[in-house]
């Protein structure tokens, strides 16, 4: 979902502008998304406060209720495809 710069008044016209311009072969900036990180909303990687929250994994080297890294997850789902080193 796109976050469009709030400043704009009507920033899909503006957006629909850029590409346009984009197709045409104009040099241009697709400035209709916003710079300003204090309008970023979400976790962006960070890991849930509360365990119930955190994400699970299902399936076989997973020990029911144990905590799994996320260093150890890649080398999981390698074992489970038989594509182990």
């Amino acid at each position: 979902m796109w976050t469009f710069d709030p400043r704009l008044r009507f920033p899909k016209l503006h957006a629909a502008r850029r590409v346009l311009q984009k197709k045409l072969g104009f040099r241009m900036t697709l400035d209709v998304v916003p710079l300003d990180a204090s309008i970023v909303r979400g976790s962006h990687g960070l890991t849930a406060a509360d365990p119930r929250d955190r994400p699970i994994l299902i399936g076989h080297g997973a020990s029911p209720g144990a905590s799994v890294p996320m260093i150890r997850v890649k080398q999981l789902l390698l074992e489970a495809l038989g594509l182990a080193d």
